[in-house]
């Protein structure tokens, strides 16, 4: 698939750019610099041309810290697999920065687009044509001024590209993905874009599995161990990644999408725009995902914000996992006292999967692949009509339903009528406050007898009442 990295200064503009080449608000949008860190692999269709456009970090040339430092060191790691480059810069203000920045392009000039954005303040292009690059093309990204001229272009060109990296990749990803089946997850994956046409329905869906948590419990660790190399920035400052950051990765043989969120704090916490923005890109990321890893940090237990996030995982029907990072820094006996107390305090955990790890030190990692395994083949998994009705029956009779004062109460029948999360509809002839606890009952022997054992399920009672109400 073709990469079109998409590269600039900070705050010129280039979130701007890509949201509106995408026409949706996929990236971050703030006027402060520096907002965009790890680089975001976005799905695009350019005429008939699947690619991927690539957004990056901004580049300047006084980064202060190391978080910017190690950004801009990733984005320009990805000039040699790009097939296009648009350089993003503003007519109105074409600094030493820009200067410096298309220096460093000169060796790729023949495959460097510039995006003179900003063209609705000033028809000014002479600054810009003495960077001396054959291909400008003005446009105002706020405006959508030029865009369908660039769309135009964009197409003819990725159409001349003949792609001999593809090719030559080839072998190389097969390769690593033998022997990420044969690890258990990919140890020694090759950095390759998971950005992937829309899937069609005849194609097989890559399951995306979402690393969720509070600010600084090691999720960007646990991301770059599972894909096998430094995909995503870590640091022990609070808040370094914040943007869902996705990337393929082998689980037991089976390619998967995992995909890194934003810490997730308490809404009365955010501190900025971009910390709120963050945070509802966390939660629409594990709202798709079809299971999540919730990270935990065991020197600290389980918190309150915690809590929250499992409570809203349950709310969605999300299955999940439940890793206990940083075991190292506690002792063992204390440990296995916390995940005790959890399960037996704590209702929301009363079914989850629950096991220690360290990421840092790559202790317990080896048992993820198998436990994502099992639990999205119980979140798909699905029972017939005929086999649930007769089990049905046998429940029935071990602990009938209580009945009201006035007629007796009665199951007629049940089906299933969804997976992830699985979802039962149970037809009675009328509906008591009593179903509610029955219904516990019913959920019961569901896991115990077909095995949904670690996701959640959903249970509804219907009688002759709702059922008319519902065709009308």
């Amino acid at each position: 698939m073709h990469k079109i990295l998409v590269i600039g200064k900070q705050n010129v503009g280039k979130s701007t750019f890509i949201n509106r080449l995408l026409r949706k608000r996929k990236s971050i949008q703030a006027s402060v610099a520096g907002v965009t860190r790890d680089y975001i692999s976005y799905p695009w269709q350019v005429g008939s041309h699947h690619v991927s456009l690539i957004d990056s970090a901004g580049i300047t040339t006084d980064a202060a810290d190391s978080i910017t430092k190690d950004a801009i060191a990733r984005t320009f790691a990805l000039l040699d697999s790009a097939h296009l480059i648009l350089f993003v810069l503003s007519v109105v203000d074409v600094t030493g920065e820009d200067i410096e920045l298309s220096l460093q392009l000169q060796p790729y000039r023949e495959k460097v687009v510039i995006i003179a954005n900003k063209i609705d303040l000033s028809g000014d292009l002479s600054d810009v044509y003495s960077l001396g690059f054959p291909t400008i093309l003005s446009i105002s990204a706020e405006h959508n001024t030029g865009i369908s001229k660039l769309m135009d272009f964009l197409e003819l060109r990725i159409g001349d590209i003949h792609d001999d990296s593809l090719e030559q990749s080839q072998p190389e990803s097969a390769a690593s993905s033998e022997e990420a089946s044969n690890a258990g997850f990919a140890d020694n994956a090759e950095p390759t874009d998971i950005a992937v046409p829309e899937q069609k329905s005849d194609q097989k869906v890559t399951p995306r599995v979402c690393v969720v948590g509070r600010p600084n419990v090691g999720k960007s660790s646990l991301l770059n161990a599972l894909v096998g190399f430094d995909r995503a920035i870590v640091s022990d400052i609070p808040g370094t990644t914040r943007d869902s950051v996705a990337h393929a990765a082998v689980l037991a043989g089976t390619e998967h999408t995992i995909v890194d969120t934003a810490g997730i704090r308490r809404k009365r916490r955010h501190k900025s725009a971009i910390e709120f923005y963050s945070q509802v890109r966390s939660e629409q990321s594990y709202s798709d995902a079809d299971c999540c890893m919730v990270l935990i940090d065991s020197s600290e237990g389980v918190t309150e914000q915690d809590m929250t996030i499992v409570r809203n995982l349950e709310l969605l029907g999300r299955p999940y996992v439940v890793l206990c990072n940083k075991w190292d820094l506690i002792q063992e006996k204390e440990g296995y006292a916390m995940i005790r107390k959890v399960k037996d305090r704590h209702g929301l955990f009363r079914y989850a999967m629950i096991f220690p790890c360290s990421v840092k030190n790559r202790v317990g990692l080896e048992y993820i692949p198998s436990y994502i395994r099992d639990l999205l083949s119980e979140a798909k998994r699905t029972v017939t009509t005929g086999t649930l009705n007769s089990y049905l029956q046998r429940w029935i009779r071990q602990s009938p339903p209580k009945s009201s004062k006035t007629k007796n109460i009665t199951i007629r029948y049940g089906t299933q009528t969804g997976v992830n999360p699985p979802q039962f509809v149970f037809f009675a002839n009328k509906y008591a406050k009593e179903f509610k606890t029955y219904a516990r009952y019913i959920e019961s022997c569901l896991r115990r007898t077909f095995g949904f054992l670690h996701v959640p399920i959903r249970i509804e009672i219907r009688t002759p009442s709702n059922v008319r109400r519902r065709r009308t």
